[in-house]
């Protein structure tokens, strides 16, 4: 299951495009949903196929962020402007897109770096994913403030056993929350990985365990089905019943406000803390 949420589908211009919401646990709502594809997108005609889908599936109408993957190699700017392009035609709000730059250690912090410069010349929010407090992720979020991080999926597996894990996983919390960012468990696959993460006081989750993909946008399992963790450190438990979208909320208005300037000095005192 981990696999597939870390090598989805493929996206092309004739796939049908799926979404995974990324839910606030505090209000049963989705904060956003992530387009999912098997590699980052990396075409225009690509970008412009899953905004459409997006749109089609009822994205305009809910409120929720749209986060789309973009490959760190790809013509940024050709790319950006297509999705503007499409964003501008389907009356979608810029500031409902989000860029998905990925952190993996594995991956270039130059390429990371303009890419996210490519998404400040056009106005368009960045997040970061597969975070776990190496370098790359690190210089990355010295530089830039951006409007969410997603941990790395790695770090969520099985966190109820690990302590190692939950000692780096709650670092990771207080180095992001000093950016003002918020932080995004994905890749949940049981309730004991969610109220672990429910335990360090994060309260935007995402996997299939709390809803799959879909080509529609689905919304998370009913009261009936699974038992999710509300605000941290107000209830140790609580279901996530299934609620009406409202077309506005407040909450993800708040989320939603453009990302403040980055905090440099913030991050650096937290890594100290960390050594």
């Amino acid at each position: 299951m981990l696999d597939r949420l870390a090598r989805p589908h493929p996206v092309f211009a004739a796939d049908v495009v799926t979404f995974q919401p990324i839910v606030d646990a505090e209000t049963a709502q989705p904060f956003a949903y992530q387009a999912l594809t098997r590699r980052p997108v990396a075409d225009p005609a690509a970008a412009v196929a899953v905004l459409r889908s997006a749109v089609a599936a009822g994205l305009a109408e809910s409120g929720a962020l749209l986060a789309i993957p973009l490959a760190l190699d790809a013509p940024a700017r050709t790319l950006l402007a297509a999705l503007l392009r499409e964003a501008f035609a389907q009356r979608l709000p810029a500031h409902r897109l989000v860029i998905l730059v990925s952190a993996d250690e594995y991956g270039t912090p130059g390429a990371a770096a303009r890419l996210v410069g490519a998404c400040g010349e056009q106005g368009l929010a960045v997040a970061f994913t597969d975070f776990s407090a190496g370098p790359v992720g690190v210089q990355l979020l010295a530089r830039h403030t951006p409007h969410f991080v997603a941990l790395d999926p790695a770090l969520v597996r099985n966190l109820e056993t690990s302590a190692a894990r939950r000692l780096v996983v709650a670092g990771v919390l207080r180095l992001v929350r000093r950016t003002g960012a918020p932080l995004v468990a994905p890749a949940i696959r049981t309730a004991a990985e969610l109220a672990t993460l429910h335990g360090l006081g994060l309260r935007l989750v995402q996997g299939d365990w709390i809803a799959p993909a879909t080509a529609t946008l689905a919304m998370p399992r009913s009261a009936a089905e699974a038992d999710i963790v509300q605000a941290p450190l107000r209830r140790q438990h609580a279901v996530l019943a299934r609620r009406e979208l409202p077309a506005t909320h407040r909450r993800l208005q708040h989320h939603q406000r453009p990302a403040r300037a980055p905090a440099q000095l913030a991050v650096a005192e937290e890594l100290a803390i960390l050594a």
